[in-house]
């Protein structure tokens, strides 16, 4: 496990702490032809922002010790807030392959790739979908704090207690009927529900486990399932019925009781996951209100007229699932 210490500051990389007396050296390196300055700023470092701190320069264009940062950071060499002292290793095996990279993208530039449609329209769609997600990124940050995460658990615990009891199941699912009614008469027989869902089962997650199903609450299941959990007495076998995706199955209620409730730490990360999901949802339900949208072909060609096209529903996200 890495461990980092922190200096004036900054969070810094351990391997990193290693000959820091000769942090201040200037490395000159020349590589394809091209002009390439490169030097070790942890002083400067000190004393600056990443940002304003050049490592290398190719042909006149600076690549920073937050670029290089960043690029530890995205190859998951170095953890967010962890700053990579510029006398390290991985450092420099980080800039010199930015480097590669950069001379690489001239040549390119050069010979004219970057004005091949195709390579035009990959790059657009990257600059998109970076555009796109650091939006989302910031949105999160500024909309998303401690105070969401309270309400949206209150909310959750209060919506809980209006659903019912929870209830303890098991589900064998049969590829046809005629092999979930073979399994119905190996239970009633007397043989373990887990063997045999272990041998008929075709639900591979859960016929490993003898059936066992997550604790639920039969108000928030699909409405077959939901009756059958709802209704049948504890012990009880029962099918083979479909399903309300139309597997054939057989299903047995082991106990029925209050829901557990779980504490705000629990449920954090599928809070924080809804509460996302909710938020790009909203985004892109308001900025579509606003845009013009053209659909020229597929279905909905020559229907529209070049008028906007309204925007689908976007459906909610769906509420922590009970311990």
């Amino acid at each position: 496990m890495r461990r980092s210490l922190s200096f004036k500051g900054f969070s810094v990389h351990p391997s990193g702490l290693r000959g820091l007396a000769a942090a201040a050296l200037a490395i000159t390196l020349a590589g394809c032809g091209a002009d390439v300055a490169v030097t070790n700023p942890f002083e400067e470092l000190l004393g600056q922002r990443a940002e304003e701190v050049v490592a290398a320069r190719i042909n006149g264009r600076p690549i920073t010790v937050a670029d290089v940062q960043a690029e530890a950071i995205r190859n998951g060499e170095l953890q967010p807030g962890e700053v990579l002292a510029p006398d390290s290793p991985l450092f420099e095996l980080t800039l010199e392959a930015m480097i590669d990279r950069r001379l690489l993208s001239i040549e390119a530039e050069a010979q004219g790739v970057a004005r091949d449609p195709d390579v035009m329209r990959l790059i657009e769609a990257e600059r998109e979908g970076i555009l796109g997600s650091e939006l989302m990124r910031r949105l999160q940050v500024s909309e998303i704090d401690e105070a969401a995460v309270l309400r949206f658990y209150q909310q959750q615990i209060a919506v809980l207690g209006t659903q019912g009891d929870e209830v303890q199941w098991r589900r064998i699912v049969a590829p046809d009927q005629e092999t979930a009614q073979a399994a119905r008469l190996r239970i009633e027989r007397g043989e373990d529900f887990a063997v045999v869902a272990l041998e008929v089962s075709t639900d591979q997650e859960t016929r490993t486990n003898g059936g066992q199903q997550e604790p639920s609450l039969p108000n928030t299941m699909p409405p077959v399932i939901g009756r059958v959990l709802r209704e049948s007495p504890i012990g009880t076998l029962v099918g083979p019925l479909r399903d309300d995706f139309g597997a054939w199955v057989l299903v047995r209620v082991d106990a029925r009781g209050p829901a557990a409730q779980k504490s705000l730490e629990e449920m954090r990360p599928a809070i924080l996951d809804a509460l996302a999901f909710n938020l790009i949802q909203n985004s892109i339900q308001r900025v579509r209100n606003t845009a013009r949208i053209e659909i020229l072909m597929g279905p909905d060609a020559g229907t529209k007229g070049g008028q906007t096209r309204p925007p689908p529903i976007a459906a909610p996200a769906p509420p922590p699932e009970p311990a």
